[in-house]
C-alpha cells in the first residue's frame, strides 16, 4: 500500500565525510557529529570548538591538508545543490517547498550542504487517468538526478506500483463502459431494460410459434 504522505526525494540518506564539524541543518544548528562526541575535557574537542568558533578563514591561513578537505566540501556542496536542483525541476508543481539541505562547517569556518532533500506529492490522482499521468511525473522526479540515491529509488519504485494500480482500475472501468447499455453485466437494473427485454421474448416467442406453423 502507497503512503498518502508527502515523501522526501533527495540525497539525505547519503553518506558525507566528515572532518571534525559537526553537520548542520538548515537554520545552523549543528546536529550530532564527531565534534560533539568527544569528551568536553578533551584538548582536540576544546580545539575543534575554538576553531569552530573563528571567522571564516582566509585560504592562505590554512594548512595544505584543510585546504583539501574544503576542496572535498565544496565539490560535495556543489553535487548536492545541483542533485537536488534537479528533483526540483522535474517535480514542477508536486514539489512542496524547496529543497532542505544538512550543512556540514569546513575548515575555513563556512557550512557546506553534505546532504538534501526534497518533499513531492504522492497522493493519487482524483481519477486513475490523473494517478497514471501524477506516477509518471513522480517517477521522473525522482529518477531526474545523474545519480539517484536509494531513497529516490524506492520513491520511484512506489510511483511505478501506483501506476499499475491506476492502469488495472483503468482497464476496469473500460471494460465496464463498453458492455451493452441495455444490459450491464447481464442483469436488468431498470424499469426500460425490463420493458425492452420483456419485448425481446415477446418476438422470440411470436417467430417459434411462426415457424411451427
Amino acid at each position: 500500500m502507497l503512503h498518502q504522505q508527502p515523501l522526501m526525494i533527495g540525497s539525505i540518506s547519503s553518506s558525507f565525510p566528515s572532518y571534525g564539524y559537526g553537520p548542520r541543518d538548515q537554520s545552523g544548528q549543528s546536529q550530532t557529529g564527531v565534534a560533539e562526541a568527544k569528551k568536553p575535557n578533551s584538548k582536540a574537542f576544546a580545539a575543534e570548538t575554538d576553531k569552530a568558533k573563528r571567522k571564516p578563514t582566509q585560504p592562505n591561513e590554512l594548512t595544505p591538508e584543510e585546504k583539501e578537505q574544503v576542496a572535498k566540501l565544496k565539490a560535495r556542496d556543489a553535487e548536492v545543490r545541483a542533485h537536488e536542483m534537479a528533483h526540483m525541476a522535474a517535480a514542477g508543481s508536486l514539489a512542496m517547498g524547496g529543497p532542505n539541505y544538512v550543512y556540514q562547517t569546513g575548515p575555513d569556518g563556512r557550512n557546506y550542504a553534505v546532504g538534501g532533500d526534497v518533499k513531492i506529492d504522492t497522493s493519487p490522482g482524483r481519477t486513475p487517468e490523473e494517478t497514471i499521468r501524477k506516477a509518471e511525473q513522480i517517477r521522473a522526479a525522482a529518477l531526474a538526478p545523474a545519480e539517484p540515491s536509494v531513497q529516490d529509488l524506492r520513491v520511484a519504485n512506489s510511483a511505478s506500483s501506483m501506476a499499475l494500480e491506476a492502469q488495472r482500475k483503468l482497464s476496469e472501468k473500460q471494460q465496464e463502459e463498453s458492455q451493452e447499455p441495455g444490459q450491464p453485466n447481464g442483469e436488468i437494473t431498470s424499469i426500460r431494460q425490463l420493458v425492452a427485454f420483456t419485448e425481446d421474448l415477446k418476438n422470440e416467442e411470436a417467430d417459434g410459434h411462426a415457424y411451427n406453423q
